[in-house]
């Protein structure tokens, strides 16, 4: 179970924030499994977000995909992310949903780069990119 609240900070006109309390509660679940082919691990996630008196801005959310790590350092991902507008007044995209292929690697240990690439499968729902491009570093110590 995974849970955020923000609060109502910054100024809606200059696109700084809503201007309203927001709360976001999610159920995640993953596993991962020995395979012929490498480590697999499905994930899914999915939830609720709830504006304060903004009801055109409620969603539910939903992630489900999974990874495939051929070899230890490097794995490829694989997901479907989506969201429904509950109140949908301004027709401005009630479904979107997207494909999000992306790598992984460790080159090092406690060292993760990952690429990915957010690809929209509903293009004509709202007012997106053709592609959004991500590229992240991470480490623990």
């Amino acid at each position: 179970v995974r849970g955020g609240i923000s609060f109502p900070t910054g100024n809606e006109n200059n696109f700084m924030g809503v201007g309203e309390f927001k709360f976001e509660g999610l159920a995640v679940a993953s596993k991962y499994y020995s395979s012929p082919i490498g480590m697999i691990g499905p994930h899914f996630n999915t939830g609720l977000v709830f504006v304060n008196n903004k009801s055109e801005l409620n969603l539910f959310t939903y992630v489900a995909g999974f990874d495939l790590a051929p070899i230890p350092v490097f794995a490829f991902s694989l997901d479907l992310l989506g969201r429904h507008e509950l109140d949908d007044k301004d027709n401005s995209g009630k479904d979107i949903v997207d494909l999000a292929p992306g790598l992984k690697w460790a080159p090092f240990p406690n060292t993760l780069v990952q690429a990915a690439v957010q690809l929209p499968l509903n293009k004509n729902e709202g007012l997106r990119p053709d592609a959004v491009w991500t590229l992240g570093l991470g480490g623990n110590f």
